[in-house]
């Protein structure tokens, strides 16, 4: 009677177990085609044999096909590829500040200024001609402040994203923390369990594109997320991510931990907000010294030609361009921004100075000539403003170009990562297919054992 008692046990212990190894195979099969599922295997132990001990298996739990070193590396992959379609998407606006339409750019204008000149070259007493020359310097200064503040504008619309971006990586540090708390509260490896996993996981990942981070696992299924070697979350408790300003108006990156905060501005590499503080603080910094560059150099050699000269009324020329109060540039930084016409030029264009000493108005033209003979002068550079201009252009193309590259080619290593991490958690519906199979025999196998021992008790107790 024992005996069958103890193989009743083994049946039930049996039938058990492939129930749930039915279970488990239903889950992989509905769970395939879900983006961060990882695939779940039964866990069966074996029962000693002997004495008491009546064997047979036991569904002990749930475990997650997990493996740590290739998640590991698509955390690290999908930082990378974050910072570099950050920095692409970001520039792209950029250039449409320098270009903001075909036959409308810098260069363009000074083609217009200098044919303006040549113009009134010919008639130096025309008032058409000279109202021309305003007209096409109003265009040059129009194009210059514009191209200016565009990229100043940029620089704020990077900034506001970056501070957009550190609110979605809070939100997630915040139900990471929360899941980690839920993970650790259950008791053994369950299917359950297992789903709060994949959830945390999910979130690490969008953390991960964001800023990047290094994943601990401890024991207890929870993760710890470093940024920078600074703790984004530890158990329990989330840090924030604070974006805010410097006194030279840079992006700085914080990590905030009650009242403290850790500067990883320049120790992040990786994530959305690498990649757009680079193209803040770095990319557009460096188009806008070139821009200023530009306005001052061309502003110093249109002054110096200009000054000269005599206007109309035979007074020496002015400063032609200014920085607004009819002084002017003294320095590169801002000149863009700042560049403007004499006022007293704009309120009198009889004071534009065409002629010179050696052939004064209202005939003289050679002042006049001078200005227009820049086109194809160098400036203090070194370079035609033409080709000073078309510098520029081609540094922000050459800066789109590399940044598209470098996103092009993070985008293939997070899909050899994502592949990677598939063969060690992915799901193969026709592995499935035979595990569910294998496990329905297994049941249907121990439906009739112990169907044969509950017939077989039933004849011992009638043969009493």
């Amino acid at each position: 009677m024992s005996t069958l008692s103890a193989a009743l046990n083994v049946a039930k212990n049996s039938l058990m177990a492939a129930s749930g190894g039915t279970s488990v195979a239903g889950e992989n099969i509905t769970g395939a085609n879900n983006p961060g599922y990882v695939r779940r295997a039964v866990q069966l132990e074996n029962n000693p044999l002997g004495g008491a001990q009546p064997g047979g298996v036991s569904w002990v739990g749930t475990a997650r096909a997990f493996n740590v070193f290739a998640f590991s590396h698509l955390v690290s992959e999908t930082s990378a590829f974050g910072a570099a379609q950050a920095r692409a998407e970001a520039l792209t606006t950029v250039e449409g500040a320098l270009a903001p339409a075909p036959d409308a750019t810098i260069g363009d204008a000074f083609n217009d200024f200098f044919a303006a000149f040549d113009k009134l070259g010919q008639s130096p007493d025309d008032p058409t001609a000279r109202a021309e020359v305003m007209q096409s310097a109003e265009e040059v200064r129009a194009r210059f402040n514009a191209a200016s503040n565009g990229l100043m504008s940029v620089r704020g619309e990077i900034f506001a994203d970056a501070q957009a971006q550190a609110a979605e990586v809070n939100a997630r540090l915040t139900k990471i923390a929360d899941l980690n708390a839920k993970i650790a509260s259950q008791p053994g490896e369950t299917s359950g369990k297992a789903e709060l996993m994949d959830q945390r996981d999910a979130l690490v990942r969008e953390v991960a594109e964001r800023v990047d981070v290094e994943v601990l696992h401890d024991d207890k299924g929870r993760v710890t997320l470093l940024s920078s070697g600074t703790a984004l979350v530890e158990g329990t408790r989330a840090s924030n991510v604070v974006i805010s300003l410097d006194p030279n108006q840079n992006m700085t990156i914080g990590v905030q931990r009650g009242a403290a905060t850790a500067d990883i501005t320049n120790r992040l590499n990786g994530g959305t907000l690498a990649g757009l503080r680079e193209a803040r603080d770095v990319d557009v910094v460096a188009l806008q010294t070139g821009l200023d560059q530009l306005a001052f150099d061309f502003a110093g050699a249109v002054n110096v030609a200009h000054q000269g000269g005599l206007d109309l009324n035979g007074a020496p020329g002015a400063a032609f361009f200014t920085d607004g109060s009819g002084s002017p540039l003294i320095s590169a930084a801002g000149a863009a921004a700042a560049f403007a016409i004499n006022p007293a030029l704009a309120a009198d264009a009889n004071q534009i100075a065409a002629a010179s000493a050696a052939a004064p108005p209202p005939g003289g033209n050679a002042t006049a000539l001078a200005i227009s003979a820049l086109q194809t002068q160098n400036l203090a550079s070194g370079r035609t403003p033409g080709e000073a201009f078309g510098d520029l252009t081609g540094d922000i193309g050459r800066r789109i170009n590399a940044a598209e590259t470098e996103q092009s080619l993070r985008e293939s290593t997070v899909d050899f990562a994502i592949a990677e991490q598939q063969k060690a958690s992915g799901v193969s519906l026709e592995e499935e297919l035979i595990e569910l199979s294998r496990f329905q025999r297994a049941f249907e196998a121990s439906t009739k054992v112990l169907q044969t021992i509950n017939e077989m008790l039933d004849e011992v107790v009638r043969s009493f």
